[in-house]
């Protein structure tokens, strides 16, 4: 359908206000590029839709549903927008559905421990209104200033509380979600979900709207009392060493609120946070966390370090002086999960070596929440060229490799999306591939919702 005619279309069914046609308006937030790993030639997608619909309420998400089915136009979603992957991106033109202005809070019960919410609420938005109830969603990831609850859900997404608090997706106890035909579908509780919406819920979790556009979320959320918070920072002499004082404190037992691990250069750092609402069971584990700590080769840190981290979520002012060294080049992140410690170890020794050949830096390896959540940057310094852009792409080919033989994931946290398609069967293997194919084909039969991704993006692409 032509843009002109779509967006009339469109501005008939849920009102003018909420549609953007004017592609100078929209070019900046959703013109998306997105790097795709490879083995055949650097690939830089850019992608942008016809028409953007912001809903204020579900009737217009539903109408915009129900107009795309009828006329087989593709249909993305995005709530806060800080995707990475190309989960959100419209490769295939048609409408996207920014979800951001469905933001409020329905409902807080801090009693029973559940919050019902709107999909594009931002996530330190909806933590301010939680704190004021005195709970938690204990969901902390590096866009927690950007990215939108729906988006954290349809990702997979994992923050820096995550070994306290579990994953944001595994705290969804319910949701309203529209169904590619048009239809609302409610599914899940305010306490406790049963088996069976629990498998209707997980086939909207993680799947970056490839199912059904999520309009309301049910959340668990848990009691908040900082001011009972332990917490550490302890430097080590390489990241290896770091990364092996986390893995301790999980062999011995211990299960932190918080436990990330950075490096720059030869300088890394271990944060640990304890939390209970029972002071002699904290102090307990607290003083047995130093004692590991330091026996793994840990010196503490000033209290205003771990303060300050705490507050930023990052060690700005410990790596002040290593990071003056990375300005100029160009940067990016490289995730890999679901590899036992011990080779997650060998496979960042092995992501150097690759890098090496390639002329790349490994410049900020991270532990984000556990110690089997290795998170790379990885790049080379100078300006882009095309041969630089080549061997890039040719690194970041041979690492994800590398993980995905060794048993890990191309990017657990995030999804394929475009990024990692090319991993996509070689991850599930064909049986497990051809069964999502057989559930999208049974959800949404015209392909309507997301299309061009995963294993399409790899028929698209030519890879």
């Amino acid at each position: 359908m032509a843009q002109i005619e779509l967006a009339k279309s469109l501005k008939a069914l849920v009102g003018p206000d909420a549609v953007i046609d004017n592609p100078a308006e929209y070019h900046q937030s959703y013109n998306k590029a997105v790097m795709v790993i490879n083995p055949q030639r650097p690939i830089m997608t850019k992608s942008s839709p016809q028409v953007v619909v912001r809903p204020t309420e579900k009737r217009q998400v539903v109408e915009t549903v129900k107009f795309a089915n009828e006329h087989s136009i593709p249909l993305y979603v995005a709530s806060g927008g800080t995707d990475t992957v190309g989960g959100t991106a419209a490769v295939k033109g048609g409408i996207l559905l920014d979800m951001k202005l469905m933001n409020k809070v329905l409902k807080i019960d801090e009693r029973e421990r559940y919050a019902v919410l709107e999909a594009g609420i931002i996530l330190s938005k909806l933590e301010e209104q939680l704190n004021e109830k005195g709970v938690t969603h204990g969901h902390h990831p590096n866009s927690y200033n950007d990215a939108a609850v729906a988006g954290a859900i349809s990702h997979y997404g994992i923050g820096t509380e995550s070994p306290g608090f579990g994953l944001i997706s595994d705290n969804v106890l319910g949701m309203e979600v529209v169904l590619p035909s048009g239809e609302l579908m409610k599914i899940g509780a305010k306490c406790k979900t049963s088996m069976g919406e629990k498998n209707l819920l997980w086939l909207f979790l993680g799947i970056a709207g490839e199912h059904g556009i999520i309009t309301e979320v049910t959340l668990r959320v848990f009691p908040l009392d900082v001011t009972k918070r332990r917490a550490h920072a302890f430097k080590y002499e390489s990241f290896e060493k770091a990364a092996e004082a986390s893995f301790e404190l999980f062999t011995r037992g211990i299960k932190p609120s918080i436990q990330y691990a950075e490096a720059i250069g030869e300088l890394a750092l271990l944060v640990v946070a304890i939390d209970s609402t029972d002071p002699g069971i904290a102090d307990a584990v607290d003083k047995a966390v130093v004692s590991i700590a330091i026996e793994k080769g840990g010196e503490e840190m000033p209290r205003e370090i771990v303060e300050n981290w705490l507050k930023e979520r990052h060690f700005e002012d410990v790596f002040a002086i290593q990071r003056t060294s990375i300005h100029g080049g160009v940067f990016w992140p490289i995730h890999s999960s679901f590899l036992t410690f011990q080779d997650h170890i060998q496979w960042y020794r092995d992501t150097k070596e690759i890098c090496a050949k390639y002329g790349l830096e490994v410049i900020q390896p991270s532990l984000y929440s556990n110690p089997w959540d290795l998170s790379l940057l990885l790049g080379y310094f100078g300006a882009p060229t095309d041969e630089m852009r080549e061997k890039d792409s040719k690194a970041r080919y041979e690492l994800v490799q590398r993980a995905v033989d060794m048993g890990g994931a191309a990017d657990a946290i995030h999804g394929a999306g475009l990024k990692s398609a090319y991993f996509f069967e070689q991850q599930l293997g064909p049986v497990g591939a051809e069964v999502l194919k057989k559930i999208k084909d049974v959800m949404d039969p015209n392909h309507i919702l997301n299309p061009g991704k995963r294993w399409k993006a790899v028929e698209d692409l030519g890879l």
